[in-house]
């Protein structure tokens, strides 16, 4: 995940009909292919900053170890969070552990990509 500064235009009745305000929306560029084939490389995803209250399977965006990524959360039953991607032939999902959740910062909810080929 790139930046948290891009403009794309969504009819804010597209944003109401989705239950977010125009103040908690931004956009950000996807970077990296962890998230294929759903959200590619050079996808932008727009996120809703003021949901950040994990539902299990949605996506979020997030900083882990610093470390800003688009990624879906699922809570597990020991109380942490596993953190996975749609690619799985490339990437392992990643187990955040209780002891770990201080270092997992949910920035927001994905709401909306849009993928040009």
């Amino acid at each position: 995940m790139e930046t948290y500064a891009l403009k794309q235009r969504l009819a804010k009745s597209t944003l109401k009909r989705v239950g977010v305000t125009l103040d908690s929306a931004t956009c950000v560029k996807v970077s990296g292919n962890s998230m294929d084939p759903v959200m590619p490389d050079g996808c932008t995803v727009g996120i809703d900053t003021s949901s950040t209250q994990i539902n299990s399977g949605d996506i979020y965006a997030i900083r882990y170890y610093g470390q800003r990524q688009i990624k879906r959360l699922y809570h597990t039953d020991d109380g942490g969070v596993r953190i996975g991607c749609y690619n799985n032939n490339e990437y392992q999902d990643i187990n955040c552990t209780t002891e770990e959740l201080d270092q997992l910062n949910i920035v927001g909810r994905v709401f909306w990509w849009s993928v040009l080929r």
